[in-house]
């Protein structure tokens, strides 16, 4: 699906553009016009030659892909987005719609940022199919979970398992594996099938002696099971329950010439500096959420993030309600914006100058 994003006087909103010319009085989009659906973005139609463009009001909230981007899901993370899917589902047969037009792409399923609770778009046109969906989803999580915590990686490959059965449904999943004192004994048995279904990782998951083997492994040693393969690796390239939980060597290597002051933004009141220390830099005033918080009313929670690509410095809009500048320009939501030294850049009331020292 194509789509963009707006600011409007009434809120920050995405666009999907559709194809199909459907009818202003579509019972489906009537639904959604008369009544307030829970778990779902509030959806409104407008029309351009002939197609539809489904705007859904985003203020406040923030992109799966956004929110995860800079940290890891959690254990608490998923059952929150799971259940809300099985809400938004149930929600949608209340009302007679078809949950195969449930959008679960994850820039297009937005959180609130401090509970994790989820709101989704309804879209007459999408075509994915809600268990692709939810599959595909489930693969997400299993590239952002947060490796060192055993509770998320359990769930994480549990509920994956589960969703490549054909029986799968979601809310047999949820009955059967969100509970506080999670079983996985049945992994030990004789009949267990926890080897054919992490074939079915997918292909980019499966790295070196492939992450799929791994957790088979982790899960067999966890249960003080012997692992057998029909593959010859050597002893010491085994994972063991700690170097599978430890954290992604990549993200612990600190970059050569890069120290937190070679990057900076200065205020122009001259009374704070930010150093930039890491990619992404988030800054917002929503604690343990951000890199550096700014205590201004007008900042929002999740304001802007800056990252660095090919040895370039960009910064990009969080959804703020105020809005992100740069030399006295609104950026877009979400729209990467290179930063050069010299640059004044306002977040809300607070504006900086940006320096890079190197």
């Amino acid at each position: 699906m194509k789509y963009s994003y707006r600011h409007e006087a009434s809120g920050n909103y995405l666009i999907i553009n559709g194809k199909d010319a459907i009818s202003a009085d579509d019972y489906r989009i009537m639904m959604f016009k008369k009544n307030k659906l829970k778990r779902f973005l509030e959806l409104k139609v407008n029309y351009v030659d002939n197609e539809a463009e489904y705007y859904y009001k985003i203020s406040s909230k923030q992109s799966l892909k956004q929110l995860f981007d800079s940290k890891k899901i959690k254990y608490d993370d998923m059952i929150t987005i799971v259940t809300g899917i099985s809400e938004a589902v149930n929600e949608l047969e209340k009302y007679l719609l078809n949950p195969e037009s449930l959008v679960l792409e994850p820039e297009n399923i937005y959180l609130n940022p401090v509970t994790k609770e989820p709101e989704f778009c309804y879209n007459p046109e999408c075509d994915v199919g809600i268990l692709e969906g939810i599959r595909e989803l489930l693969r997400y999580f299993l590239k952002i979970i947060d490796n060192s915590d055993k509770k998320t990686v359990e769930f994480a490959y549990d509920i994956y398992c589960r969703a490549m059965k054909d029986e799968f449904s979601l809310d047999n999943i949820l009955e059967s594996t969100i509970s506080d004192n999670m079983d996985y004994t049945e992994y030990g048995s004789e009949n267990s099938d926890i080897k054919e279904y992490a074939e079915d990782l997918p292909n980019d998951i499966k790295q070196h002696k492939s992450v799929a083997e791994r957790i088979v492994e982790f899960f067999c040693r966890l249960l003080k099971k012997p692992y057998n393969t029909d593959k010859n690796f050597e002893e010491e390239s085994l994972c063991d329950v700690s170097t599978f939980m430890e954290d992604n060597e990549e993200e612990n290597t600190e970059l050569l010439g890069i120290s937190k002051y070679d990057y900076r933004l200065i205020s122009t009141d001259g009374n704070s500096i930010i150093e930039i220390s890491e990619f992404p830099y988030v800054i917002g005033k929503l604690p343990d959420q951000v890199n550096e918080i700014i205590y201004s009313d007008k900042v929002s929670r999740l304001h802007a993030k800056i990252i660095m690509e090919e040895n370039k410095i960009y910064i990009m809009d969080m959804n703020s309600k105020n809005g992100t500048y740069i030399n006295g320009i609104r950026i877009f939501l979400y729209e990467k914006k290179e930063l050069n030294s010299g640059d004044k850049v306002r977040f809300a009331d607070m504006e900086y100058i940006y320096q890079q020292v190197h």
